[in-house]
């Protein structure tokens, strides 16, 4: 079979899950290299006290993990944790487990209101059979896309490409794009409008907003995954609690 990239939130009784369910307002990131795990927690509040509220959330999660803290960094936005790896004293974690059924993970993995978004490449379909089998186990599985990789290396899948991001647009939308960042349009105030970038280009107005809003939407758009879990926060906007149409992984992980 082609490589496969699967992608999945999962939903099980494990520290991290429960303290996500806890304190719905953090997005926690997590790297494995089965000696230490890199964590980063950040905060969806943009209060004043978010900062103290990251340091104590940083402290439950790392009681509840159990597990050795080796450094600690913060920001008012984030918390950065090394620790030993929780994988190696627990065989029936997620990773422990997806790295038993002979497939790829792909890190980070996110943790947010109780799930873990995670993201594999399989090599046979078998090796996805069993893993969903064993994950049923302990908790439950949605999979939100599942995609044959292209042709290109397998690198590339973990890498965030200038192709990924901008490789959907056309000639024409990409000299509208690249036209108006270089004539200050999208400077504060703007430098330039729309009707003046069109006359230079020798287009009807029309024209250009349409190569225009079509480039913004698909590089937006590739963005996406980016800017969801960048720590950017979400306040003031629907939470996926309230709005899941507008805010949910399975939109930001569609393939």
């Amino acid at each position: 079979m082609a490589v496969q990239e699967i992608a999945f939130k999962f939903q099980r009784s494990s520290p991290i899950h429960l303290a996500t369910q806890e304190l719905p307002e953090l997005t926690v990131a997590s790297w494995c290299n089965r000696e230490h795990d890199i964590i980063e927690i950040a905060s969806d509040s943009e209060e004043p006290e978010a900062t103290q509220e990251l340091q104590d959330s940083a402290r439950i999660l790392g009681e509840k993990l159990g597990v050795k803290i080796l450094r600690k960094t913060s920001s008012e936005r984030s918390v950065q944790l090394v620790t030993q790896c929780y994988c190696r004293t627990n065989h029936e974690s997620t990773p422990a487990i997806i790295e038993r059924h002979n497939l790829l993970q792909m890190q980070p993995t996110f943790y947010k209101r109780g799930w873990g978004w995670y993201r594999v490449l399989a090599f046979r379909p078998s090796d996805v059979t069993n893993l969903f089998r064993d994950l049923e186990k302990f908790g439950t599985t949605h999979v939100m896309y599942r995609k044959a990789a292209s042709g290109n290396p397998i690198r590339d899948t973990f890498a965030v490409s200038a192709k990924s991001l901008l490789g959907g647009l056309t000639k024409k939308q990409a000299v509208a794009l690249l036209t108006a960042l270089s004539r200050g349009y999208y400077d504060i105030p703007k430098g330039v409008s729309t009707d003046e970038l069109a006359r230079s280009l020798g287009l009807p107005r029309t024209t250009f907003e349409e190569h225009l809003r079509k480039a913004e939407s698909k590089a937006l758009k590739s963005m996406m995954p980016l800017l969801r879990f960048s720590g950017t926060g979400t306040s003031g906007r629907a939470t996926p609690k309230d709005a899941p149409e507008r805010f949910s992984v399975p939109q930001i992980w569609r393939g």
